[in-house]
């Protein structure tokens, strides 16, 4: 309605595969998480970016997964 979308961004550990989209709504589903929450979409990071404190910073996600969206 508002043309937002979910979207999980992971890290995968080294040697570890990208889980499919339904792999991870089959863990929110057993976890108990409401379906609006679910991802709709997967997109994965070697790392996060993060501020001079650590702490990460969503927007530039949100500005990247925004970009490759066009």
């Amino acid at each position: 309605r508002l043309g937002e979308r979910v979207a999980a961004v992971l890290r995968v550990r080294d040697g570890g595969t990208m889980p499919t989209l339904d792999e991870v709504r089959s863990h929110f589903d057993s976890g108990g998480v409401a379906r609006q929450k679910w991802p709709e979409e997967l997109h994965q990071a070697e790392d996060f970016p993060r501020t001079a404190s650590g702490k990460v910073q969503k927007f530039v996600i949100r500005q990247e997964i925004a970009e490759i969206s066009r």
